[in-house]
């Protein structure tokens, strides 16, 4: 990925990484992508937006993004079979269904006991 073509600065777009010299965010396009827009109609809608930037933000995905999500699902993957947590889900499921209430300082308690 070449990084001068995605970059991400606080002042701009929160942050969020964009195709360089744009307010254009690598998740707006693959947001449109992901929908069906072709690369012409991306760039017939954003005239400032080039191929390469294009290519760039799905370079990003490939290599950022995505093992983030692979990450993630597995972690809730190993959470979800874990006996220990299912309880605690079973629990707070029963507590919640029995109308139980806790001030914000209660459930503090509960998880540091």
């Amino acid at each position: 990925m070449d990084t001068k073509i995605i970059q991400s600065h606080p002042s701009i777009m929160m942050g969020k990484p964009v195709v360089a010299g744009t307010r254009i965010t690598v998740e707006l396009i693959l947001e449109k992508l992901a929908s069906g827009e072709t690369v012409e109609q991306l760039l017939g809608a954003h005239p400032r937006l080039t191929e390469e930037g294009i290519f760039a933000a799905q370079a990003l995905r490939a290599d950022v993004i995505y093992p983030i999500a692979e990450q993630t699902y597995e972690f809730t993957r190993a959470l979800s079979t874990s006996p220990e947590f299912m309880e605690i889900i079973q629990a707070a499921r029963a507590e919640f269904q029995s109308g139980k209430k806790l001030s914000l300082e209660e459930m503090k308690q509960e998880v540091l006991e």
